[in-house]
Parts: C-alpha cells; structure tokens; sequence
C-alpha cells in the first residue's frame, strides 16, 4: 500500500475499501489490480466515518 494515495484518488480508495467487489467487476484499475494479485479484497465491514480514517492514515504513512 505504500503510497497509494499518491496513485490514486481519495474517492477510489474509499470506493476500494467499501465496495470492493463491485470495484473489481466495474473499475479497470481494480480489473487489473484483481489480475495482477489474483486476491480479492474482502469486505472490509467498516462505516464511511472509518473509511475516512483509514485513508486518512494511508496519507499520513505515505507523507513520511
């Protein structure tokens, strides 16, 4: 995940973490990610108040 949010936009990360499989299935980035790694990301089960948490700490990790 190391700087992730400086490959992609805050709204795909959210949109990755909430709704991955309809990401996978729609998504041409998350297509070939979903190729690439051959792993789905698993639903996470969080609210939109911890997605933006989450992605707040990916910024706060890759700004190091």
């Amino acid at each position: 995940l190391k700087d992730v949010t400086k490959r992609r936009t805050p709204e795909w990360i959210m949109n990755q973490i909430t709704n991955p499989v309809e990401m996978t299935q729609k998504d041409p980035v998350a297509k070939a990610l979903l190729e690439k790694h051959l792993t789905q990301m698993t639903f996470q089960n969080v609210t939109d108040d911890e997605t933006r948490q989450l992605l707040e700490y990916l910024r706060q990790n890759d700004s190091k």
